[in-house]
């Protein structure tokens, strides 16, 4: 029997550096997955969000009278926060991975209750009440501008020519 054959084998696995680098690349791959899945989600309600203001946009578009009803619009839908990504494991910890997630169904919520019925509901409308528009719309300027500027911003939001 020669030394080189009497010799102890090394333990079967992995270096302890080869199983740091093993967390680290996976830890980062499964966080960029869930990142770029949610971000295909969000993108997904965008499409369905802007899929239903156009029908309705387009719909009211074509009413010339005051008091023709109009089409409202659903609210914004949510979207998901996208999470930041935790920082490397440290040498001799395990990876740390990201919860379960199942993205959620796409339900298209109801419009704002204080959406006007017509044309003419919505050229009588006051300014706190556009601005509880604008704000549920997640529009810009609330309490910004003249009761007609935001009217006038509103209305071109919804699809309406005053």
């Amino acid at each position: 029997m020669t030394a080189l054959a009497a010799a102890p084998l090394p333990p079967l696995g992995a270096p302890q550096w080869a199983i740091d680098m093993e967390n680290r690349i996976t830890q980062r791959m499964e966080w960029g997955f869930r990142v770029h899945d949610i971000h295909l989600h969000n993108s997904e309600v965008a499409q369905r969000e802007q899929s239903e203001w156009n029908l309705s946009r387009f719909l009211n578009a074509s009413c010339t009278h005051d008091g023709e009803p109009l089409a409202p619009l659903p609210l914004p839908l949510p979207r998901i926060a996208v999470p930041a990504i935790p920082p490397p494991p440290v040498p001799g910890t395990a990876a740390n991975h990201p919860p379960p997630w199942a993205p959620p169904a796409i339900v298209v919520p109801a419009a704002d209750p204080a959406f006007p019925a017509n044309k003419g509901a919505l050229r009588a409308m006051s300014g706190p009440a556009l601005d509880t528009l604008l704000q549920s719309y997640r529009l810009p300027g609330v309490n910004v501008g003249t009761v007609a500027d935001r009217r006038t911003r509103f209305a071109h939001h919804i699809g309406v020519t005053l």
